[in-house]
């Protein structure tokens, strides 16, 4: 065999195990039990608070919420359970290349030795991965009972405010409504206001 019919396998066989390598990355990241192996605490926490959902029927946070959909929502066919990668990867097939690799380097870090523990998500979740499903509920409700969403995307709006910033995905529900705390919404309502210089500000109790 010459020496180009050489060099022409071994770029087959590089494609190839590329196209492997690239459809067990993505079995592997949509396995949850899979990022918990690598994330540790307070990662696995969170995945043991899906099975929590689904024996109680009773999300004890947002994002056990979306894992496992409980009471009438579970019910509901149009409501799928999202797995970690689906909000922690964008909405976008070059978000989920970028999170592919990033996850790459991540494991195999991991398996040299070489990765910190416990490896906590330290990149900001954006608006765009919780806009993507929720657009049509709450951005285009242009009733003032929902002004705090939708005066989000006007331009004199502060641009520090995001979606995680009031709905807090991983913190216990004890004293949440609607898996928001009063005491992270109220300051945020106020710098909204000031900002914007309309509305009431001083709204503590």
């Amino acid at each position: 065999m010459g020496r180009f019919k050489w060099a022409g396998l071994v770029v087959v066989l590089a494609g190839l195990a590329a196209i492997a390598g690239t459809g067990s990355a993505v079995a592997l990241e949509n396995n949850d039990q899979f990022c918990a192996a690598c994330h540790t605490e307070p990662e696995t926490t969170y995945v043991a608070q899906l099975s929590e959902a689904r024996a109680t029927d009773a999300a004890p946070t947002l994002a056990a919420f979306h894992g496992a959909p409980v009471g009438p929502f579970a019910k509901r066919p149009e409501i799928k359970a999202a797995r970690c990668i689906d909000c922690h990867s964008g909405p976008h097939p070059a978000d989920r290349a970028a999170t592919l690799v990033k996850a790459a380097g991540d494991t195999a870090a991991f398996f040299l030795g070489r990765a910190r523990q416990p490896a906590r998500l330290d990149a900001p979740l954006p608006d765009t991965n919780c806009i993507r499903c929720h657009e049509t509920d709450y951005i285009t409700d242009q009733s003032f009972e929902n002004h705090f969403h939708t005066l989000l995307t006007d331009v004199d709006a502060p641009s520090d405010i995001r979606c995680v910033g009031c709905h807090v995905a991983h913190q216990p529900a004890s004293d949440i409504d609607q898996f928001t705390v009063r005491s992270v919404v109220i300051p945020t309502c106020e710098h909204c206001h000031e900002f914007m210089g309309r509305g009431p500000r001083n709204m503590q109790p």
